[in-house]
């Protein structure tokens, strides 16, 4: 399996005709036009990285599961009803 680094991104998203690519989720967050994050990262991330994403006021989308425990979840369901888009 090949390691993600930020060449990789580069090289992937200059293979599939996209604009730019990021290093990381603040790179990522940072950018103004980006609206939506669609999270496809370790399970064990998804938490801390939707709470990040949730904070800089963009759309979420998770792949399963959300979070590690119900309780982690919750969270996030209560902080993605109190964003204001």
């Amino acid at each position: 399996m090949l390691e993600a680094t930020p060449e990789l991104g580069v090289s992937r998203a200059t293979e599939l005709g996209l604009p730019r690519a990021y290093s990381s989720l603040a790179e990522t967050l940072a950018d103004d036009a980006v609206q939506a994050v669609h999270v496809t990262s370790p399970n064990e991330l998804h938490h801390s990285q939707v709470k990040e994403i949730l904070a800089a006021g963009r759309h979420v989308i998770c792949e399963k599961p959300l979070a590690m425990t119900s309780e982690e979840s919750a969270e996030l369901v209560k902080l993605a009803a109190a964003a204001a888009w």
